[in-house]
């Protein structure tokens, strides 16, 4: 399957990167590799993660706390957005 990024979806990820990347560079590279090893899972199978709202699936992170929120259309993956699960953390 064919993935894809909507629009802005990507804008809390970068928040989230360089709010590690401020800590330590290091802490960034880990949320970067997190972050692409879900993707990989996502693309390897999309149907793994479960439906939550709308046909909308959301795919955790394993070490931080940031979810992929996706669609699948016909043989494409479309990420909606990367949401931070705790909103009152700031960035």
């Amino acid at each position: 399957m064919k993935l894809s990024f909507q629009d802005g979806s990507l804008v809390d990820y970068w928040e989230g990167y360089n709010f590690y990347h401020k800590i330590s560079p290091q802490l960034s590279q880990k949320f970067y590799q997190d972050f692409w090893d879900s993707i990989g899972k996502v693309k390897a199978n999309p149907m793994q993660f479960q439906e939550r709202y709308r046909k909308i699936r959301i795919a955790f992170l394993n070490r931080f706390p940031f979810g992929i929120h996706y669609l699948i259309k016909g043989d494409r993956i479309i990420v909606l957005k990367i949401l931070h699960t705790r909103r009152f953390l700031k960035m």
